[in-house]
């Protein structure tokens, strides 16, 4: 953005602290939007405008908003390993903003600081599966984890859809021992196995790498080398709810 660009939003955010002042309002929000309940989707169509390439898409239900899928048009499931993951949205560009050649081939955004549905994983296992199957790369957080492990049983019982799963936990603020039964977080850290994955499904050395043995190449040489940690500068919020001083 540009100096004079800059100074009218500044000048836009002070006008709205004042009138908030004068008013007596204890919350406030940096964020522009147009309607809470559609913030994510408006995030998703935003994503598609903003980016060079034209072959990503999103999977349109007009009777159910639920489902907020992207995808690549261009993607043969029978030539590739199709690479899904997803998760709660509010951390953009996390997830849509990850879909192309060589990273994911789909994504599952749900809500702000939500798990997607079940339904909505289903979906998108059934946009890009094929017959080389499909890996769901989920970060550790227990919503996730049961509805992406619910939606690949649905896929593989019901539309014969090979779906398999790591889990991705590498949040340094917690010791691999002090973890206990739940294990650490999946946070950061989990872009580079995006972009890992994408080149073991794309790249002509390791193309014809099958499902399993990318599950296995990623759970045994890259988990164990990947951590990292995450650090805010202020606390987060619902968009709802906005900020309290």
């Amino acid at each position: 953005m540009t100096d004079k660009s800059l100074s009218l939003v500044d000048n836009l955010i002070q006008k709205v602290d004042n009138e908030q002042k004068e008013n007596g309002d204890t919350i406030k929000s940096r964020h522009f939007m147009e309607s809470y309940s559609e913030c994510v989707h408006d995030c998703i169509d935003g994503a598609f405008v903003s980016s060079s390439s034209n072959n990503v898409t999103r999977l349109f239900m007009p009777d159910d908003k639920s489902v907020k899928v992207v995808y690549r048009s261009d993607f043969d499931g029978d030539k590739e390993v199709a690479l899904i993951s997803g998760g709660g949205s509010g951390h953009e560009p996390a997830h849509s903003g990850f879909v192309g050649q060589g990273m994911l081939t789909a994504v599952v955004c749900g809500e702000i600081f939500a798990s997607p549905p079940t339904k909505a994983i289903v979906y998108a296992i059934r946009a890009v599966g094929g017959k080389r199957g499909v890996l769901l790369i989920v970060k550790n957080y227990t919503g996730d984890v049961l509805c992406f492990r619910l939606a690949a049983s649905i896929c593989k019982e019901k539309y014969g859809i090979d779906a398999q799963m790591v889990i991705v936990g590498d949040d340094c603020a917690i010791g691999r021992d002090k973890a206990g039964r739940v294990g650490r977080r999946g946070i950061a850290g989990t872009i580079f196995v995006h972009k890992i994955a994408g080149y073991l499904s794309s790249a002509p050395p390791t193309k014809n790498m099958s499902l399993s043995e990318m599950k296995q190449y990623l759970e045994q040489r890259v988990f164990p080398n990947l951590g990292s940690i995450g650090i805010a500068a202020t606390s987060c919020y619902l968009p709802q709810t906005g900020m309290t001083k």
